[in-house]
């Protein structure tokens, strides 16, 4: 067999053995001509403490654990528990400022184009693309691979390089413990520059437009740079992308290991555990299913928080959905409604058909109407509508007395009659 026949079946015998390997990690590209193209997603690995990063933003955009804002409003970088609520103002007020560890980072894209004499004469043409990392960055780890073919010519070197991106990368680059993210690490998609004389040409050419050109494109060999989608992210972006895929990547290893119930302390594969996303408590099935059921049956639905002893973080819907049946979580909607309107203080209860009514009439209009049936009555005294005082003269005390006592019985009725009507055949739902 002559060389280029050797090339192709080392190029061939290189890719089933990269895509046994990585699997969905590994993928093949449209060719270019007869050119092999693939792109590996290469996971970086961090140190079991993993990595703190510390991201600066502009002061515009809106905290974490701030109110929504509209539309226009200030944007604002929506995260999941414990990473919510994580950002400071400087002390300037022109920046904001987070610092939270990660154990997993977004994956390196490495796009490799296999020339038809590699391995035995040529490199591959290869992009380095990365969310978290600078221009500089990217073209450090670059070099470092050039290196590494230089010192490998003749043989395969797509798995040499994925395995120092993974497990070498940051140790190369000194950001094995921190990880700076700021505004002025983002910088425009470079161009293509394959040979190092095409670098060299485009170098010249922008030194002699006086260093306006945008275009740093001054590479070293057959290499390729790209940053990927960067320079069309913010910063806020990135670090909810970097969150995100963090939060996918442990929920993944939690769901394969051993985990413990913190309730009935039985030991099951976390697969088979619910986790409350707020405060990352978990218990298994059987006790997330009866704990939201029994307080589904006694009403006690505002209740209805973490197990886990001193802890208030809040039960997600998609969990109560996942726990309850149909017929459960239609009762649970109802009462969490009945409950939180009986706290509120501009809500009345229609005399004729129970139906709450909010009472936001200006000060001293008491005429209430109900937009179910449209009956309209006294805020004061729960009677049909009149004009003037009440039915009893309120400068006598006794019928004053007489008058508040009989109005909070009537709210009390209607609040009941409300549940008794709401419920259908239920049985009686007070608390």
């Amino acid at each position: 067999m002559d060389e280029a026949g050797e090339d192709k079946q080392s190029q061939e015998e290189e890719m089933m053995a990269l895509e046994s390997i990585m699997e969905e990690d590994f993928s093949y590209v449209q060719p270019e001509g007869d050119c092999i193209s693939c792109e590996l997603r290469i996971p970086v690995g961090c140190d079991e403490a993993g990595v703190e990063i510390e991201a600066w933003m502009p002061a515009e955009i809106e905290l974490p654990s701030a109110a929504g804002e509209d539309a226009e409003g200030p944007r604002q970088v929506d995260l999941p528990s414990p990473q919510s609520g994580l950002f400071q103002r400087s002390d300037s007020g022109h920046r904001l400022l987070a610092c939270f560890p990660l154990k997993h980072l977004l994956p390196l894209r490495l796009h490799a184009t296999l020339p038809g004499d590699y391995p035995s004469r040529s490199a591959p043409e290869f992009k380095l693309s990365c969310l978290w990392l600078s221009r500089m960055q990217l073209e450090a780890m670059s070099q470092h691979l050039n290196t590494l073919w230089e010192e490998s010519v003749g043989l395969p070197i797509l798995f040499t390089w994925a395995d120092w991106l993974q497990h070498s990368s940051l140790q190369h680059l000194g950001l094995t413990t921190r990880l700076v993210l700021s505004p002025e690490m983002l910088s425009p998609s470079t161009a293509t520059a394959t040979t190092a004389s095409d670098a060299a040409a485009s170098a010249v050419a922008s030194a002699a437009a006086g260093g306006a050109s945008q275009d740093r494109t001054a590479l070293r060999g057959r290499e390729q740079m790209d940053t990927g989608d960067q320079s069309q992210c913010t910063i806020e972006e990135i670090v909810h992308c970097l969150v995100m895929h963090n939060h996918q990547k442990q929920e993944e290893s939690f769901g394969v290991a051993m985990q413990t119930c913190q309730i009935c302390y039985d030991e099951q594969p976390g697969s088979e555990f619910v986790r409350v996303a707020q405060c990352w408590h978990h218990f298994c099935m059987a006790c997330g299913e009866e704990y939201c059921r029994q307080h589904v049956r006694e009403g006690t639905v505002q209740q209805l928080r973490c197990p886990e002893p001193e802890c208030d973080g809040e039960l997600p819907l998609d969990l109560l959905r996942r726990v309850l049946d149909d017929e459960e979580f239609q009762r649970w909607e109802r009462l969490l409604l009945q409950r939180t309107l009986e706290t509120m203080p501009d809500v009345e209860y229609c005399p004729r058909c129970q139906a709450p009514v909010f009472s936001d009439n200006a000060e001293g209009d008491d005429n209430v109407c109900c937009a179910n049936c449209y009956y309209s009555f006294c805020r004061e005294c729960q009677e049909a509508w009149h004009q003037g005082e009440c039915y009893m003269d309120f400068h006598d005390g006794a019928a004053l007395k007489k008058a508040t006592k009989k109005k909070s019985k009537k709210k009390a009725g209607g609040k009941k009659n409300m549940k008794g009507k709401r419920a259908g055949n239920e049985e009686d739902e007070e608390d």
